[in-house]
């Protein structure tokens, strides 16, 4: 998901600089380009996504992982499955 949001923003800058932030509209008035408006909610939904995951600053410091299980209390792949029962 995150991809196909930045796939998108690089496309739609690419076609903001091939024709400009404003277009001819009907009756030939300058109309803002779709493409501002696509770059625009696809930066707003790739932020989203990224908070939402902890990958920006603001997000990463509201995540609060648990305490880790001592060496001791570890149980490995074999210790679990083939336990004397």
């Amino acid at each position: 998901m995150l991809c196909n949001l930045l796939v998108r923003i690089d496309e739609a800058e690419k076609q903001l600089a091939k024709f400009g932030l404003l277009m001819k509209g009907e009756n030939a008035y300058p109309v803002v380009s779709p493409y501002f408006y696509i770059v625009n909610r696809a930066q707003r939904d790739a932020m989203r996504v990224l908070a939402e995951f902890g990958l920006t600053p603001s997000s990463r410091s509201r995540i609060h992982a648990e305490r880790g299980l001592a060496e001791s209390e570890v149980v490995t792949g074999n210790e679990r499955f083939f336990r004397g029962n």
